[in-house]
């Protein structure tokens, strides 16, 4: 099965398919497709942009209403695309540009149950994973202090000395030593450099992944698994 809103490309890739022995549907919104996916559909290639509301809502609607984990495909995909959809029930996710060699290895390696993903997207998700995943390291640390001691970390990240960071929070000298001593052992660093530099961590990388902390351990689990293609005899597509 190819569903894609653009009929040339989608006509293109069903006609490369068939030559190679696949049998194939297509469908050029998700309402075509739902009326013709079936149980002889080994695999189902959704573009990312798929009309009405995109691949990520159709792999979904696909996962959920049919148990079917689709393949998506979009040009120049990132590391957070293929994390989405993998998130929405998608079996894997592949670049549009891949050759028509490459597509129809990497289908026939899905029929076999590899995980659809090339080495370049493969690479781009482990990047992105490792980059999740020291979110979720900097910021369990972070979890351990208190409100107060997330206070006292902010200035020692901004550069106050003991000093001014009691003047700032209008605190006694020995009452905020006893803080930065807290924030060191609790974030298991030496220094107040290394403890500046976890709090600089998680700035950035919640801004890279934008509050992604309710997305990495799912997402994560998710890829080590590696979504499983389904069971259904013969090529067809």
């Amino acid at each position: 099965m190819v569903a894609d809103g653009a009929a040339t490309f989608r006509s293109a890739v069903a006609s490369a398919l068939r030559h190679e022995g696949f049998r194939v549907d297509e469908a050029a919104n998700l309402h075509q497709l739902r009326g013709v996916v079936g149980a002889r559909s080994s695999i189902v290639l959704v573009d990312s942009e798929l009309p009405p509301l995109g691949g990520l809502f159709a792999a979904t609607s696909l996962s959920e209403r049919f148990g079917i984990h689709p393949i998506l495909w979009s040009h120049n995909p990132e590391s957070e695309d293929v994390l989405a959809a993998i998130r929405a029930g998608a079996a894997g996710y592949l670049s549009k540009e891949i050759s028509e060699r490459g597509l129809v290895q990497a289908l026939r390696k899905f029929l076999d149950g590899e995980a659809p993903l090339s080495r370049q997207l493969t690479l781009k998700m482990i990047e992105g994973v490792h980059a999740l995943e020291a979110w979720e390291q900097v910021a369990n640390r972070l979890a351990a202090l208190s409100r107060r001691e997330r206070e006292v970390l902010a200035l020692i990240a901004a550069g106050l000395t003991n000093r001014q960071i009691a003047a700032q929070l209008v605190l006694a000298l020995p009452t905020v030593k006893r803080h930065v001593q807290n924030v060191l052992a609790k974030l298991g660093v030496s220094s107040r450099q290394k403890a500046a530099t976890l709090h600089t961590d998680l700035t950035r990388l919640e801004a890279q992944n934008e509050g992604g902390a309710d997305v990495s351990r799912a997402a994560a689990k998710q890829f080590r698994r590696q979504a499983r293609p389904l069971k259904v005899g013969g090529p067809s597509a």
